[in-house]
């Protein structure tokens, strides 16, 4: 949840300055907790932050509790408890709307993809074919009607 939090306040904060860059988003948001919320903070100890729990480059470090109350506040919630129970409940009224297509279902709609498009191709290419010479020249030949002409003929008497 702590990575949530940070990702949110980083949106939020990229939101409101016209500034993208790792740094600036750590000074922005370092100023904003520090003047609106009476918490000093370096920016410094906002980038470490950014690092472990978003670009997940380094070890995820250690967050003071005072910082993530300060820091759900900066997001508009009383507390980092009051962020932690609202974010729970969003995300579980949005879990049960979205569900996520389990592997049997990938391996099921495969198998209807290769039914639908390999049997045509098999009845296509799979047709005993040969050559026969005509005159100056080979033909290839279905062998199957080929067959039952022949059987034709000699059922007629030809």
């Amino acid at each position: 949840m702590i990575q949530q939090l940070l990702k949110d306040c980083f949106r939020q904060a990229k939101r409101e300055t016209e500034v993208s860059s790792k740094t600036g988003l750590c000074k922005y948001l370092a100023d904003r907790v520090t003047e609106d919320y009476g918490y000093s903070v370096s920016y410094k100890t906002l980038e470490r932050l950014y690092n472990g729990y978003i670009l997940e480059t380094v070890p995820q470090p250690e967050i003071k509790n005072q910082l993530l109350q300060k820091l759900a506040k900066y997001r508009g919630f009383q507390d980092y408890a009051d962020y932690t129970s609202r974010n729970l409940e969003r995300s579980s009224k949005t879990s049960g709307a979205t569900p996520r297509l389990n592997i049997t279902a990938y391996v099921l709609i495969g198998i209807i993809f290769l039914a639908l498009v390999g049997y045509p191709l098999y009845k296509e290419y799979s047709k005993p074919n040969c050559m026969t010479w005509v005159d100056d020249h080979y033909e290839k030949k279905n062998a199957v009607a080929m067959a039952q002409k022949d059987l034709t003929n000699s059922v007629s008497g030809k």
